[in-house]
């Protein structure tokens, strides 16, 4: 999903640095996490670009910066033929050692 274009401007304003930590005041855990873990990052439930209100207390959730990168970067399921490929390779010959000969490194 593609951030709105003046995204970095919101982000910038006091009007979001006061939310943001208003936020974190209130909620100072991770609210998805199975561990106790510190909440460092506000991130909207619903993105502004799908209609979300930016400035909505519910539309914000506190989360943990691994939490935030699993929303916003999910694990890519693994295609089954690039599996099988994956699989060989890491069942043939064993890498070399011989760091030296390997292209870009000095000897």
């Amino acid at each position: 999903m593609a951030k709105p274009r003046n995204y970095d401007v919101y982000l910038k304003t006091r009007r979001w640095r006061n939310l943001r930590l208003q936020k974190l005041e209130m909620n100072p855990l991770c609210e998805r996490c199975d561990v106790v873990t510190e909440a460092k990052v506000v991130h909207h439930r619903r993105a502004i670009n799908d209609g979300g209100d930016p400035w909505d207390m519910d539309n914000l959730e506190s989360l943990c910066q691994t939490c935030h990168n699993a929303i916003h970067n999910p694990p890519r399921p693994v295609n089954p033929e690039r599996r099988k490929w994956l699989e060989r390779m890491n069942r043939s010959a064993p890498i070399r050692q011989d760091v030296r000969t390997a292209k870009g490194f000095r000897t």
